[in-house]
């Protein structure tokens, strides 16, 4: 799902890793390059990377389970991030990235808002390396980290 610089195809590849078999998936709505996508209770989001970025399917979600496609509504010009995002899912919640602005979807709610987080998740969102549960894990400079969003604490695994 992840591209270069020119639009990708709306295919997707499912890798299943019990089995370690790919298989086609239905596609996209959108072709899509330099998308981000995250995984929120068992679906997978995929955001960005469309030529319009003001596309109803700006961003989208696949069930496994029903392997459907659905719409997730878009954030709106005046929220936001741009063309090009990360994402991430934690604690339940879709947060999106762009080079000027930050959003969050709750699915249960399906609304946007902007972040009001503090400065370390943002800053550890724009860096992650993946999400287990509700702990974000990073690899900065050198250094392993992780950020709890339940307790929201940051912590550095000493090397010895």
């Amino acid at each position: 799902m992840i591209g270069g610089d020119e639009p990708s195809s709306s295919e997707v590849s499912v890798l299943d890793c019990r089995f370690n078999t790919w298989r086609e998936a239905p596609r996209m709505r959108e072709e899509r390059s330099s998308s981000a996508s995250s995984v929120i209770d068992g679906k997978i989001y995929v955001a960005g990377g469309c030529e319009d970025v003001n596309s109803e399917n700006w961003v989208e979600v696949f069930d496994p389970k029903n392997q459907t496609w659905g719409n997730v509504t878009n954030p709106g010009t005046e929220t936001h991030p741009g063309a090009s995002v990360v994402s991430f899912g934690i604690g339940r919640k879709l947060y999106i990235l762009g080079a000027e602005k930050e959003v969050v979807y709750d699915p249960d709610e399906a609304s946007w808002n902007p972040i009001g987080l503090d400065a370390d998740l943002v800053c550890a969102g724009s860096l992650f390396s993946g999400v287990i549960g509700d702990v974000m894990f990073l690899w900065i400079d050198g250094d392993f980290m992780w950020y709890d969003s339940k307790v929201k604490v940051m912590e550095a695994v000493v090397w010895r």
